[in-house]
């Protein structure tokens, strides 16, 4: 008999307790899919300051479709991004300090 496979939820929350940066809080909210900006997402790095209004007020990583193993991965390598030099809105391609921004591609609605 297989071994029952983890919930999508509970694999991308694990990736980011080992992956992302130090400070930030990990949720996982399927069917959350507009920023406070209208942007559609699979998932977003948020910190206060910043452009996009952070849910819960701290610097938070949401994914919203945890089956995109792109979307985790992203955000986990985002949450090392230098906030403090942003101004505004950052995109996908956008380079800090050799860091890409969502250096993992993007999901396939």
């Amino acid at each position: 008999m297989a071994a029952a496979q983890p919930a999508p939820c509970a694999v991308a929350l694990a990736y980011l307790a080992a992956h992302a940066a130090p400070g930030f809080a990990h949720y996982c909210r399927p069917g959350l899919v507009t920023l406070s900006n209208g942007v559609v997402a699979h998932s977003f790095t948020c910190y206060p300051g910043t452009l996009a209004r952070c849910p819960d007020g701290g610097p938070e990583i949401v994914i919203t479709d945890p089956g995109c193993v792109a979307a985790y991965e992203d955000e986990a390598s985002n949450s090392f991004w230098n906030f403090a030099q942003t101004s505004g809105y950052i995109g996908p391609g956008a380079v800090q300090n050799g860091r890409v921004w969502d250096p993992f591609g993007e999901c396939v609605a």
